[in-house]
């Protein structure tokens, strides 16, 4: 499994205490290395992989299943986008990732805005995540 912007890990390392191996890829070094950090201090270092690279590069990885978490904020920091990105076009990385790793990921689920709107995304419960369909 893969975790797609993986930050300082809290979503990477809710996918490895189930028991899951996870290449957690980030461009941030300093993120990475939190992540790893984070992993160790859980007990997880053996189930996390840590990944510097530039997902808009990086070709898909040989995984089954990817979870995707992109910038959703203006500059990657902070606060809301205005006016907020209701096809996910101001998301870095883009979703446009999301289709070129599908054909080779058969699992997709990422975080999106609530007001998200795309012909591929199946909302959960909550409108807080997004199962995209295998191709």
């Amino acid at each position: 499994m893969a975790d797609l912007g993986c930050g300082i890990g809290g979503d990477a390392l809710a996918l490895a205490a189930t028991g899951a191996a996870v290449a957690g890829v980030d461009l941030d070094l300093v993120r990475l290395m939190m992540a790893a950090a984070n992993a160790d201090a859980y007990g997880l270092a053996e189930r996390f992989l840590p990944i510097q690279a530039d997902l808009r590069q990086l070709p898909p990885l040989p995984v089954e299943a990817f979870f995707f978490d992109p910038a959703r904020r203006a500059g990657g920091r902070g606060g809301r986008a205005e006016p907020p990105p209701a096809l996910g076009h101001d998301y870095q990385p883009p979703l446009s990732l999301i289709d070129a790793w599908r054909p080779v990921v058969p699992a997709v689920r990422s975080r999106s805005a609530p007001a998200l709107t795309t012909p591929n995304c199946r909302w959960g419960s909550r409108r807080s995540s997004c199962r995209w369909p295998a191709t």
